[in-house]
């Protein structure tokens, strides 16, 4: 009967043991969801400022080529426009 004691108080041990394990398992999952969740989000609004950003450039292209093709003089022969009369 002694031992039927010993070994009851030891599986309460191990047990209580296992569940203390599980639940700072649970906490460190539940850390790295938290973690991985702020991640994503910084991700997504990193994501969100390279978007805009490339928006940015190809609005900037568009407007040097627009400005190129609009204003783009015929280039003239190199001294016509400096000649003396005779």
């Amino acid at each position: 009967m002694h031992w039927d004691l010993v070994l009851d108080q030891e599986m309460a041990q191990i047990n209580e043991q296992q569940k203390r394990e599980v639940k700072n398992h649970e906490v460190r999952i539940n850390l790295m969801r938290l973690e991985l969740q702020q991640h994503q989000q910084y991700q997504q609004a990193r994501e969100g400022e390279i978007s805009e950003l490339k928006a940015l450039v190809a609005q900037l292209i568009g407007q040097v080529k627009g400005k190129g093709k609009a204003s783009d003089p015929t280039p003239e022969a190199s001294g016509a426009g400096g000649r003396n009369p005779p």
